[in-house]
This record gives C-alpha cells, sequence and structure tokens, in this order.
C-alpha cells in the first residue's frame, strides 16, 4: 500500500494481495481509497488485521517520513513507515567486490547515467550531495563515479560530511577515465593524472577500483599493453586497491571486449562493469562464467534503463526484436511485454522485477542504481534486497528474451566518442 511521504508493505502468504486482505483494511480502517497491496510483510490474515488494531510504537512526532498526507490514524499500525524499519533494522546484504575487498553492499549508487544524482535534471549539488548521503546512511557503501560524470566532486563533498561511524575501510569508493580521447589512445601520463585528478577532486588518498571507462574494441590492444599494466603499478603502490574495465554497452552489446580482455590476460583486471538486464542476459553465457572462473568481481549496469521504467519504450524495443526473429512473437505479448509479472504476482513492479533478476544472477555481485531522488533511491535499495523472482517466472523470462543479445535496454542509440 503507497502513500506519498510514507509507504507501507503489506503482503499476504499467496505472494500478492488479494480480497482477504483488501477486506481486512476495509473492516480496520474503514477504507474507501484503492489499494495497493505492495509486497513485504508475509503475515497472514489474523496477524495482520491484529497488527493494524495495535497502536504504533512510532511516534508521528519522530517519524521523518510522515508529512501529514494521510490521517495519521491510518497510519498507526505496529508494522510501522517501511522507511523507519528500513533505518532501523539496516537490512543492507554485503558480498565480496574482487579480491581485494571486503564488504560491499550489494547495491551501489551509481552517480552517472542521464540523472548523475539529479545533476543531469538540474538539481543543486546540495540535492545531489544528500542523495549520495543517504545511501550512505541507508548501509550502501559502494559508490561508483567517473571522470567524465561531473560528480566526482558531489561525492566528496558527501563523503568529507559522512557520519562519524563510518570509516574509510567500510566504503568502496570507484572511478574510471577513459583510455582514449577522441578515438585516439590516451598516453600513460594522461591516464595516470586522470587518476590523480580523482583522487584530488574526492578527497581521497586511494581509491578501491578504479576503471578504464567505456573501453572500446579499436583500444584493446593499448589497454592491455599500456593502460592496464599502469594500474597494476598504481596497486602496488597503494593508489588505487583493484584494476577494473567497464564496458560500452550500448554499442558492444554481446562484450566482445571484455570477452577478449578475460580470455588473453585475465590477471590484468580485479573488477568488471558489465551490461546485463532481462532484455539481454547474455554475459551469463560466457563472460560470467570467466569471472567466476577467475574470482574477477562483476558490478551490474543497465539493470534498469528506460526499457524497464517507460512501457512505449519496452513496447517498441521488444516489437523490433520480433520483427527480426530474436524474440518469438508467439511467448511475449508485444503491447506489455512484461506485464504477466505483476498480474501473475511475481513482482509489484517492472523496475522492482528487473533489479531482482539482475541481483540474483550467479557471478553479479553489486547491482548499479542511480538517481537523483531520494524516495526512488529507498525504493531501489528495497527492491534490490528482495529474493530471487519465482523459477517459473526467470524461466520465462529467460525462454522470452535468453538468446537476445543486440539490445541493452537504452533508449536511444549511442555514438563513440
Amino acid at each position: 500500500m503507497v502513500f506519498r511521504g510514507c509507504v507501507w508493505d503489506l503482503r499476504g502468504p499467496t505472494g500478492r494481495g488479494d480480497a482477504a486482505y483488501r477486506q481486512i483494511l476495509a473492516e480496520v480502517w474503514g477504507c474507501k481509497r484503492k489499494i495497493d497491496l505492495n509486497p513485504l510483510c508475509r503475515s497472514g490474515p489474523g496477524l495482520l488485521r491484529n497488527a493494524l488494531q495495535t497502536p504504533a510504537k512510532t511516534d508521528k512526532q519522530t517519524c521523518a517520513h510522515y508529512n501529514g498526507s494521510v490521517p495519521w490514524g491510518a497510519l498507526q499500525v505496529e508494522l510501522g513507515c517501511r522507511h523507519c524499519r528500513l533505518e532501523e533494522a539496516n537490512p543492507m546484504e554485503f558480498t565480496t567486490l574482487g579480491p581485494a575487498h571486503g564488504r560491499a553492499s550489494v547495491i551501489g549508487l551509481g552517480t552517472g547515467g542521464p540523472s548523475r544524482v539529479g545533476l543531469g535534471y538540474g538539481h543543486t549539488e546540495e540535492k545531489a550531495v544528500a542523495v549520495v548521503q543517504e545511501a550512505l546512511r541507508l548501509g550502501v557503501n559502494v559508490i561508483d563515479t567517473a571522470q567524465g560524470y561531473g560528480s566526482e566532486g558531489v561525492v566528496g563533498q558527501a563523503l568529507a560530511h559522512q557520519s562519524a561511524d563510518l570509516s574509510r575501510s567500510d566504503l568502496t569508493l570507484c572511478s574510471k577515465a577513459a583510455c582514449q580521447r577522441n578515438m585516439q589512445p590516451r598516453p600513460w601520463a594522461e591516464f595516470k593524472s586522470a587518476v590523480y585528478a580523482s583522487l584530488d577532486k574526492m578527497g581521497l588518498e586511494y581509491l578501491d577500483v578504479y576503471y578504464i571507462h567505456a573501453l572500446y574494441a579499436e583500444h584493446v590492444d593499448h589497454a592491455l599493453q599500456v593502460t592496464l599494466p599502469g594500474l597494476q603499478d598504481l596497486k602496488r603502490e597503494g593508489v588505487i586497491r583493484s584494476v577494473g574495465i567497464s564496458e560500452h554497452f550500448n554499442s558492444d552489446t554481446r562484450h566482445e571486449t571484455l570477452l577478449r580482455v578475460m580470455r588473453e590476460e585475465p590477471e590484468l583486471v580485479d573488477v568488471l562493469m558489465v551490461g546485463f538486464n532481462i532484455l539481454n542476459p547474455s554475459a551469463r553465457r560466457a563472460l560470467l562464467p570467466l569471472c567466476l572462473q577467475h574470482n574477477v568481481g562483476v558490478t551490474c549496469m543497465f539493470a534498469v534503463r528506460q526499457a524497464f521504467s517507460q512501457s512505449a519504450v519496452l513496447s517498441r524495443i521488444v516489437g523490433e526484436l520480433t520483427e527480426t526473429g530474436q524474440v518469438d512473437s508467439c511467448k511475449v505479448d508485444v503491447s506489455d511485454p512484461l506485464g504477466f509479472l505483476m498480474v501473475e504476482g511475481h513482482a509489484a513492479s517492472v523496475t522492482e522485477a528487473a533489479y531482482r533478476y539482475c541481483r540474483h544472477e550467479p557471478g553479479i555481485d553489486v547491482v548499479l542504481s542511480g538517481t537523483g531522488n531520494i524516495e526512488h533511491l529507498r525504493e531501489n535499495v528495497e527492491c534490490i534486497l528482495l529474493p530471487p523472482l519465482p523459477p517459473a517466472a526467470k524461466e520465462r523470462l529467460d525462454d522470452m528474451f535468453g538468446q537476445v543479445d543486440t539490445v541493452s535496454g537504452q533508449d536511444k542509440p549511442y555514438r563513440k566518442k
């Protein structure tokens, strides 16, 4: 059940809101409004009825998320505000990201993409800093930025005012720079200067991961011979902890660049940033198994792009895939390709399903999520912390899109630059 300001998650043992739960809410609250029973609480009808009739432990004066948009009496439930529960329980899950790291949160805050923590939408730096600080407060300790994003300074400001109980060793801070400029190989001295510029902008003594940003096939030789060995030297000097590569997924949807690196010189990399999502899970065929074999960490990008947040974009992309024969038109409703996930109660939204699909893929360690909105950030954290999609739903998705390797989920094509 979603209110603006406070969000309440009520879910039955069937995995979806049903008539029994709506009846309970109607009885207890006299509720006439449309109710979306959006999932986390799995208590049975009796327990739910008791909980709803029990005075809340949370006082409205101490709940920062209550904004008066609904009567407080309707909010006085034992289940409490999900944001307050999120803060109190600190349910963040942790993993490792490559051989050099301890605990890394399974969700990472991406500060690039269209939003760039709000900077891309004209938000102030102050608002962008607040998004990064909220991520840290929620337990997200993987923060990803880049020289080209214009957000390294924002991350630095957020870190400068972080909570005293959060030490530098608790964080996994990542940045990147391209090893080419105007499609010409970038000399090592220039790339090395970019690494130190990142450190200066973020106010750091070292970075946990430094990636070659959006490596193109044309520059793999240069990366293998110059940039990666140079980054390995910086790792030995303690300037960075791990060496990484991010792919240009929009132009390399088959992962050919990363596959070449992993087949020729896997010892030169510790972490890869890989495009992976429901519409293109092709990384699982060869790339993710290679990463598992060589203990290379994987950060997932493109888990949610326009195809998963804009229904018209999803329908257009899937329609094109059916026209080219990459998707069987008999297996998919082009007008609403992923609608069955909600109709059958597998997920509350396409976005939720997209994050859960990526989060629980073998070989993927951290899933990036980017936003300039604090409320959106909280919702994304909750989505990624949910259990895997039911096996039947996962199998159906893979039957529909498992063979696709030509799209990224992005709406518009990207040129190399």
